[in-house]
């Protein structure tokens, strides 16, 4: 079978990559620059389910799967951790904040890819080095999740993950007051609401793609200005949450699903 090219679904992530940049540097101007991550969800949905459906067939591919995913996240990760670690030393060392026990405790446990210790955590981050790396983290989880469930993925248990994965998700918005968690050591919970819809939405929409079933089509610079305009458009006084859902559990799928026709064999 010929590999294609997602020429659209490439646009979209550079321009979600970038409105994640933007958001974390502290600007105003993409105020819904949080939701891209769920964009990222449903594209890495997408994307294994096209290159693994079929691929796996049981438990022993399973480590050879996640073997692929760790050497492909881990290294970037890995520059961005001692980056992230070097501007601390330089920071704390000299304001006189320097934390050595809770520099090492945080610095051992993020290098295992995992959260820091709340006890011993710098900040409140799972991550305080590299704050974004969280969905890195549920990244690694939901793939597992999937290599593990692909053999006995069908259609009705696809679909049962999606909906409590909608439940769930939209039950830990409304317990939250918004949709941004994951981040935080308080919030980690939220984090797998968020990548077990958007990343299972996304294997929905490849299977949609396989039987011929997404019509809708976007130039790939329509897609991502598309995305941007839409997380840049402030949420009105009381209807966050009811954007933040609306985006995320019906808009950014549906751009997703208009961005698939342009694939080109390679």
């Amino acid at each position: 079978m010929p590999k294609h090219v997602f020429t659209t679904l490439d646009a979209l992530r550079g321009a979600a990559a970038l409105l994640v940049v933007i958001y974390h540097a502290g600007t105003s101007r993409i105020p819904g620059g949080y939701l891209a991550v769920d964009m990222f969800f449903a594209l890495s949905g997408f994307v294994l389910a096209y290159n693994y459906s079929g691929a796996i067939s049981g438990l022993r591919d399973v480590v050879p799967f996640m073997r692929k995913r760790f050497v492909r996240l881990y290294p970037l990760y890995a520059v961005a951790l001692g980056v992230g670690f070097a501007v601390y030393l330089w920071t704390s060392l000299s304001g006189g904040t320097f934390w050595p026990t809770k520099a090492v405790a945080t610095l051992a446990a993020n290098g295992m890819f995992l959260p820091a210790p709340p006890q011993l955590s710098l900040t409140w981050h799972l991550f305080p080095f590299n704050p974004p790396a969280w969905s890195l983290l549920f990244e690694m989880l939901v793939n597992l999740a999937f290599v593990l469930v692909l053999p006995f993925l069908g259609r009705r248990v696809l679909w049962a993950i999606i909906g409590i994965g909608a439940a769930m998700l939209a039950g830990s918005t409304l317990a939250l007051g918004e949709l941004d968690g994951g981040v935080r050591h308080t919030t980690w919970w939220a984090g797998a609401t968020r990548v077990t819809f958007s990343f299972f939405a996304g294997v929905a929409l490849y299977r949609f793609w396989t039987a011929g079933r997404l019509t809708l089509k976007l130039n790939p610079w329509v897609a991502a200005v598309a995305l941007v305009g839409l997380l840049m458009v402030p949420a009105p006084d009381g209807w966050r949450i009811a954007r933040d859902l609306t985006l995320v559990l019906v808009v950014l799928p549906l751009l997703i699903a208009a961005s698939t026709r342009d694939a080109k064999s390679g």
